[in-house]
């Protein structure tokens, strides 16, 4: 059997037996894959007993084909992320990234910038009161990696270039956001109304200016709740659509 060493989250865990669990790692260098972590539930098994999801870790493990199931054979704990057990707020946007993660990205496909925002992401989830920033910042990152941001800053349709502080209409069938010219011209399935609804101009703004920001940047955000909600209801969409459903933890940090 052929064993890999490699940086880990581990982004969720599910019984398997009564004394076994199958365990979710997102890798530093080997991608996304799932392992069975026999006797882990065991009080004296190799694990030091039950293994909880959100953490990074150093793993070992036997990888097998995509969507097949690897055997994980140790595993030391590097940072546990600690307030995220202590504010359920961060905790909720720690593991709606953790879906995102999974959902997105195809197994053993190795993405170690994922890997490094998703760390960082957990890192300052564990640390700080502002979740909100903090997860559109990785979401817009995220989508630029998957090379699935939508353009926020001109029309799809027509080209034209918004001016900052202007909003418009956002389409998830077309990709991105379009003008109110270009908007009304795009009927749904049905061919009754437009297939894309409103996003004020501070909401576009911000996703912008978080796709590109420095960790140094962020404390100069502020999100009133309705540009929030914009943002929210922005990506939202989008994000069902690429992934053709829904997210399980989408409606905790809605």
């Amino acid at each position: 059997m052929n064993l890999a060493s490699d940086d880990a989250l581990i982004l969720a865990v599910s019984d398997y037996s009564e004394t076994s669990q199958i365990v979710t790692l997102f890798t530093a260098h080997n991608g996304k894959l799932r392992a069975l972590a026999k006797g882990s539930k065991r009080p004296k098994s190799p694990f030091g007993g039950p293994i909880d999801r959100l953490q990074l870790v150093q793993a070992v493990f036997s990888v097998r084909a995509p969507g097949g199931l690897g055997l994980l054979t140790e595993l030391a704990q590097r940072e546990t992320f600690p307030g995220l057990r202590a504010n359920l707020r961060n905790f909720y946007a720690a593991s709606y990234a953790a879906e995102l993660a999974i959902a997105a990205t195809p197994d053993l496909d190795p993405q170690p910038e994922i890997f490094k925002i998703l760390a960082d992401t957990l890192r300052r989830l564990s640390s700080t009161t502002e979740s909100d920033i903090l997860l559109f910042r990785f979401e817009v990152r995220l989508l630029g990696l998957l090379g699935l941001r939508p353009p926020l800053d001109q029309c799809v349709a027509c080209h034209r270039l918004r001016e900052p502080a202007r909003g418009g209409f956002f389409s998830p069938p077309v990709g991105g956001l379009l003008c109110r010219q270009c908007a009304q011209l795009q009927p749904d399935a049905a061919g009754r109304q437009p297939v894309a609804f409103k996003v004020a101009g501070k909401a576009l703004d911000a996703l912008l200016f978080l796709a590109a920001a420095g960790d140094d940047e962020l404390g100069r955000v502020r999100l009133a709740v309705a540009t929030a909600a914009d943002m929210r209801r922005l990506l939202a969409a989008h994000w069902q659509y690429v992934l053709d459903r829904p997210l399980r933890a989408a409606h905790w940090v809605s």
